[in-house]
C-alpha cells in the first residue's frame, strides 16, 4: 500500500508529504521521490486507498475461506501446504472430490437418475464430504463448469451418467481389469487371429500380448482392432523388438472410421462422410478368414435385454467383431451387470462367454450366473 504521511520541513516550516516506498523494491532508498500535496488532498487519497484495500481484502478473504472450507471437507491425509503449492493442492483436492462423485453417480442412467440432494446425503453418510448442502451445490457446479466430471449430465436437480469417459474410466477397477485381462490372455495361442474391441480392459489384454512378444511366449499373431490405444501398445512393443514390415511374427490391422473422444474407439458411423468410405470389421475380418478369438467390452449387461453400449457406431463395431469370431468373449467388471445403455449389440443366446472378476462378494455375478443357466451365456471368473 502507498501510505501518505505529513512531514514538517525544518527549513521553511511548511507542511509537505512524501510516500513511504519501502515496499516498492527499495526505490525509496535512493531518496529520489518526495511528494508535496495539500493536506486535504492527502486525506482524500488516504481514504480512497484504504477503502479499496478493504474491499479487496474482504473479497480475497471470502474466496480463501471458501477454498479452505472446501479443502477441509475432503477426507485426505493432512499435510502442511506451502503458499506456492496451494493452487496445485487445491486442484488435486478438486480432482479427488470429482472422482468420489463419479464413483457414486456412475451406476445411475438417464431413466434412473440420482438427485443432487441424495448424492450429497450419500457422500455425507460415507464421510466423504463435510460440506453443507449449499456449499456442496456450489462445488458441484464448479466441477461441472471446469469439465472435471466428463460423462456426467445434470438436468435440473437430477444427475446421471450418459457414458463413462475414458479419462476417468481407466482409473477405476484397475486390479479387477488386470485379473480379467490375464484370464483372457490365457485363451490366446500362437498363430491366432485376435480381434480386440476398444476399451480399458481390452487395452490391458493388448499390453499382455505386447509382453508376450517381448518374452517370446507368443508368436505369429494377427491383431485386428478398432482402438489406436490398443494398436499403440502393441506397435510400441514391436518397435522395441525391431520388427519390420511383413515380419511373420506379427500383423496388425486397424479398422477405419471416426475416432470417438469419449472412448478412443474408431467407429464407422457414416454420419458426416459418404457411404462405404471406411473399412470396418465386416470387411477386414472376412478377408482374414475370421478371427479365432475376440474380446469386446460393454457398458451394461441387463436381464431380458442383452449387452449394451451408448453409441450407435460402437454398437455396429462390437456386433461386427463378434459376428466373425469363432470364440466370443465379453470382458467387463462386475459393476456393469444390471446396467443398460441405449444401444443393444448382442443377446444372451449367441454363445458368448463373459470374463469378469468378483467385487463386494460377487452378489451380482452369482445372480446372473443363475439367470444364464437358461441361456447360451456363461460367466468365467478371473
Amino acid at each position: 500500500p502507498l501510505l501518505i504521511r505529513p512531514r514538517i520541513s525544518s527549513e521553511n516550516g511548511m507542511d509537505d508529504f512524501f510516500p513511504n516506498l519501502t515496499d516498492l523494491g527499495g526505490i525509496a532508498n535512493y531518496g529520489l521521490f518526495e511528494m508535496f500535496i495539500d493536506t486535504a488532498a492527502a486525506a482524500v487519497i488516504t481514504t480512497i486507498v484504504t477503502a479499496v484495500c478493504a474491499l479487496i481484502g474482504l473479497y480475497v478473504n471470502k474466496k480463501f475461506k471458501f477454498i479452505q472450507k472446501l479443502k477441509k471437507s475432503f477426507v485426505v491425509e493432512e499435510s502442511t501446504i506451502e503458499p506456492e503449492t496451494a493452487l496445485e493442492e487445491t486442484e488435486r483436492l478438486l480432482k479427488t472430490q470429482a472422482a468420489t462423485i463419479l464413483n457414486v453417480v456412475r451406476p445411475y442412467q438417464k431413466d434412473d437418475p440420482i438427485t443432487v440432494f441424495d448424492l450429497h446425503k450419500r457422500l455425507v453418510d460415507r464421510k466423504e464430504t463435510e460440506l453443507d448442502f449449499e456449499a456442496f451445490q456450489k462445488a458441484l457446479s464448479a466441477l461441472i463448469v471446469q469439465d472435471k466430471l466428463p460423462g456426467l449430465v445434470r438436468e435440473h436437480d437430477n444427475l446421471f451418467i450418459h457414458e463413462e469417459h475414458i479419462s476417468w474410466k481407466k482409473n477405476i477397477g484397475q486390479h479387477e481389469k488386470r485379473k480379467i485381462a490375464e484370464k483372457a490372455y490365457s485363451f490366446i495361442k500362437s498363430g491366432d487371429v485376435v480381434a480386440l474391441d476398444a476399451g480399458t480392459t481390452t487395452l490391458e489384454i493388448a499390453k499382455l500380448i505386447a509382453k508376450g512378444f517381448k518374452d517370446h511366449s507368443l508368436r505369429k499373431i494377427t491383431v485386428v482392432t478398432s482402438s489406436f490405444l490398443v494398436a499403440d501398445a502393441i506397435v510400441t512393443a514391436c518397435s522395441e523388438l525391431g520388427l519390420e514390415d511383413h515380419d511373420p511374427m506379427f500383423r496388425l490391422f486397424i479398422v477405419g472410421g471416426r475416432v470417438r473422444l469419449n472412448t478412443m474407439a474408431i467407429v464407422d458411423d457414416n454420419e458426416s462422410v459418404e457411404e462405404d468410405i471406411f473399412h470396418d470389421f465386416d470387411k477386414v475380418l472376412p478377408s482374414l478368414g475370421g478371427a479365432d478369438i475376440g474380446f469386446v467390452g460393454t457398458n451394461g449387461i441387463l436381464k431380458n435385454v442383452g449387452f449394451t453400449t451408448a453409441d450407435f457406431g460402437e454398437k455396429r463395431a462390437k456386433a461386427s467383431l463378434l459376428r466373425y469370431c469363432k470364440s466370443k468373449y465379453i470382458v467387463c467388471t462386475e459393476d456393469k451387470f444390471g446396467l443398460r445403455q441405449s444401444q443393444i449389440f448382442a443377446g444372451f443366446d449367441e454363445n458368448i462367454k463373459i470374463i469378469s472378476a468378483e467385487t463386494n462378494g460377487g452378489r451380482l455375478l452369482k445372480d446372473y450366473q443363475k439367470y444364464f443357466n437358461n441361456h447360451q451365456t456363461d460367466i468365467i471368473l478371473a
